[in-house]
């Protein structure tokens, strides 16, 4: 969910080891686009991290792809933060390492920490797509509006219909009919992207469009029902539905699926779900930090 299929080509083909890499991150991000499962591809890709450290242990594209494998699959937190750490004292100008690092930090509530990283990563690569979008984002979880929004003109000049960067826009702006429009328009050109349903969706509640967004539901389950597992929770919530809720977040779990790590960054559950004890056993059971005692 916070990467384009570019994202892999942005890696420095320059060290022994790093044409693995490359094949490690394309697989690594395949289940954030609901290309494949994380069960499909993540073992693949880390058995390539791992080569290439055995090729070069200098290298920190591998410690990253590490690092990213652990975060987002094996729920192996402590090991991702060594790992992320260790690609930084390798190199430090790689901007991915800062971007998914930055990404863990927020995912963790080092927010403040967080945007620093996206800010030296968003510094390391101008042009990039993803990185203003995760830096909007974490302003968004700090209630800084006005600043996500900045950074999400940024994104925006590059790509106005980026699926995760609309997300942000929809967050921030009450004016949900103009989000609506944005969204719809957006739609035109790739209709079956799950993170623009999984918006609309959200922008039609808050404008009290219940019926519509029912509709945008039963698409995201006519057209992705074995893919949008957290999404369906967050809808199921939206709706009061909390026991469907968390069916679906266990399915995710039991899915792997890249999205759960996020799920206190990038979704917008009800507040009396999050503090629902079945919910917060279910975080517990990956270990997220934002949960445990």
């Amino acid at each position: 969910f916070f990467f384009t299929p570019t994202t892999a080509y942005e890696i420095p083909l320059r060290l022994v080891g790093s044409e693995m890499c490359i094949r490690d991150s394309t697989y690594s991000i395949l289940p954030a686009y609901f290309l494949n499962t994380g069960v499909e591809v993540m073992p693949i890709a880390k058995s390539n991290a791992e080569k290439a450290i055995q090729l070069n242990p200098n290298l920190a594209e591998a410690y990253t792809s590490l690092a990213w494998i652990q975060f987002t699959f094996e729920y192996n937190w402590l090991d991702a933060e060594k790992n992320f750490q260790k690609s930084i004292s390798l190199n430090s100008n790689y901007a991915t390492n800062f971007h998914w690092y930055g990404l863990f930090l927020n995912t963790t509530g080092k927010t403040s920490n967080a945007i620093n990283y996206l800010k030296k990563a968003l510094d390391l690569e101008p042009t990039s797509l993803v990185i203003p979008t995760n830096l909007s984002q974490a302003y968004i979880t700090i209630n800084e509006s006005n600043l996500a929004i900045n950074a999400f003109n940024i994104a925006a000049k590059i790509n106005p219909d980026f699926p995760y960067n609309l997300w942000n826009y929809v967050r921030c702006k009450k004016d949900y009919g103009n989000s609506i429009d944005l969204i719809n328009k957006a739609i035109i050109n790739n209709a079956n992207d799950p993170m623009l349903r999984r918006s609309l969706f959200w922008a039609y509640i808050k404008n009290g469009d219940i019926e519509l967004a029912k509709d945008q539901m039963i698409y995201s389950f006519d057209n992705f029902h074995d893919k949008m597992t957290v999404g369906f929770a967050e809808m199921y919530a939206a709706l009061g539905k909390y026991n469907e809720a968390l069916k679906w977040i266990k399915k995710g779990i039991q899915a792997k699926d890249t999205p759960l790590v996020f799920i206190t960054i990038n979704y917008d559950f009800p507040q009396e779900f999050k503090s629902d004890p079945r919910f917060v056993e279910l975080m517990k059971s990956i270990n997220h930090p934002a949960f445990l005692d």
